[in-house]
């Protein structure tokens, strides 16, 4: 029963490092060279959707509950534009940008 015990324990601690809270994603969204300042941004990260807005200057932040994919949406003249993140460990920054492509569409890039 002990050892049955110790086994649960160690598989706890396990699981937990593996889930543990991811860092800050954090950064900026520009239109051409101007920051998209007061802006609703949106993190999908798993099961958590995470709300915020940028500042006058273009700057975010986010703090995600588990690391890996994220997709991060905007809704920009009409559209809306999204592109993938990865929440890891260690705080990450992100500069991205707002353009048009080829066929007049809103994209959002990392830059």
């Amino acid at each position: 029963m002990r050892r049955l015990h110790l086994l649960l324990v160690i598989a706890g601690v396990v699981v937990a490092a593996a889930v543990a809270d991811a860092a800050l994603i954090y950064g900026t969204v520009q239109v051409g060279k101007a920051p998209l300042g007061n802006h609703e941004l949106m993190l999908v990260c798993g099961a958590d959707t995470l709300l915020t807005t940028t500042n006058e200057h273009g700057s975010f932040g986010f703090k995600p509950e588990e690391q890996g994919k994220c997709t991060l949406s905007l809704r920009y003249r009409r559209q809306t534009v999204s592109c993938d993140l990865y929440s890891q460990k260690k705080p990450a920054r992100q500069a991205l940008m707002l353009s048009r492509d080829e066929e007049g569409q809103w994209t959002l890039t990392r830059r």
